[in-house]
């Protein structure tokens, strides 16, 4: 029978330690034992461990740093969430469930209970603990000699398929590899467990080397590059290892020289435009004598003039154009553009 009982603190703990605490099978445990969350769900070996004590202090105060009502119960919230191993009498499997409550039993006689691999639990003398022979507590019969059930690695995890034995059946016909991959498993959970379980995997021979065989660079003691040669004489175009299918062509090599100098150009005739007097529009450098008239003027600074894009596209329309503009600004008569009180941002 499961009653619902509100009473004052005091009635609780009385309750608790001389009327039902017998039968409720968990008496007390010592503030600092250790208790492991788990995730089921997770691959990762990393589990969350909390003493009793944080657990309580958590529970009632909620966090150290925050220590208000809300928080307590955000704290509580949080640990009723956590999933802890249980183990299930009736399977013999461990599964997950969650804290219900905790509470605070006062000073009572407490026995420390060491086992033959050096695990230590501290408890009270009614606290029960699972044998082969169901559970016992110190008071009735729990001694030296007793087999107890103990959190090991080797015991099956219902939801954890690949932590029973019986999982890996068939694993001696099938490298960790390709186990992995059959039961869409991360390798490296395969091989910890591997190891664990003490499982027989197939050989893999493209990975184990065979002890007498010999490496493929056995003997080879390194190789000989002429530094001194190469330094003096790279190799070029299609022989070099650094080249990516083509040179640049000569109007490609005009055309970045040409977008190189424009700031120098631009600056020279204060970004206006030498035909409208536009310092609003996008400026381009522009070759007074077209390089397909005069290709030694190609590289020729002062052969570079200042236009803006409209106006651009106009004197390249055609080679009359081209002639009409380039006779202008050469005449001795041609005045630069420049308006003085312009101000041109960067863009």
């Amino acid at each position: 029978l499961h009653f619902l009982v509100t009473v004052d603190q005091a009635t609780h703990i009385h309750l608790l330690k001389h009327r039902i605490g017998v039968s409720i099978n968990g008496e007390c445990l010592t503030g600092d034992n250790v208790i492991t969350f788990t995730n089921l769900h997770s691959t990762s070996s990393k589990k969350l461990r909390r003493t009793v004590k944080e657990l309580y202090d958590s529970w009632h105060n909620g966090r150290p740093h925050q220590n208000t009502e809300k928080d307590k119960l955000y704290s509580r919230k949080r640990i009723r969430n956590m999933n802890i191993r249980v183990l299930d009498e009736t399977t013999g499997l461990f599964k997950t469930s969650h804290i219900k409550d905790i509470w605070y039993n006062g000073k009572q006689t407490v026995f420390e209970v060491t086992l033959k691999n050096g695990s230590r639990i501290k408890c009270t003398g009614n606290h029960a603990v699972w044998t082969n022979e169901g559970y016992k507590t110190i008071l009735t019969g729990l001694g030296v000699g007793s087999l107890v059930g103990c959190n090991g690695v080797t015991i099956d995890v219902e939801g954890k398929p690949w932590t029973h034995k019986s999982y890996y059946v068939d694993a001696h016909m099938y490298t960790r590899k390709e186990f992995s991959k059959l039961k869409n498993l991360k390798y490296e959970l395969v091989k910890k467990w591997g190891y664990i379980l003490d499982i027989d995997f197939k050989e893999d021979e493209n990975k184990n080397f065979k002890t007498g065989s010999k490496p493929w660079n056995y003997g080879v003691t390194g190789y000989t590059i002429d530094i001194k040669d190469r330094k003096h004489n790279p190799l070029r175009g299609e022989e070099s290892h650094f080249w990516r299918g083509g040179t640049a062509t000569e109007r490609e090599s005009i055309g970045a020289w040409t977008t190189n100098n424009a700031v120098k150009v631009h600056t020279k005739y204060k970004y206006t435009c030498q035909n409208c007097g536009n310092q609003k529009s996008k400026l381009h450098a522009h070759h007074i004598i077209p390089v397909a008239t005069d290709i030694t003027k190609a590289y020729d600074f002062d052969n570079l003039i200042t236009v803006c894009e409209d106006c651009h596209k106009l004197i390249h329309k055609t080679p009359l154009t081209e002639q009409a503009f380039a006779e202008k600004v050469s005449s001795p008569t041609f005045e630069a553009k420049s308006i003085e009180w312009g101000v041109r941002k960067k863009r």
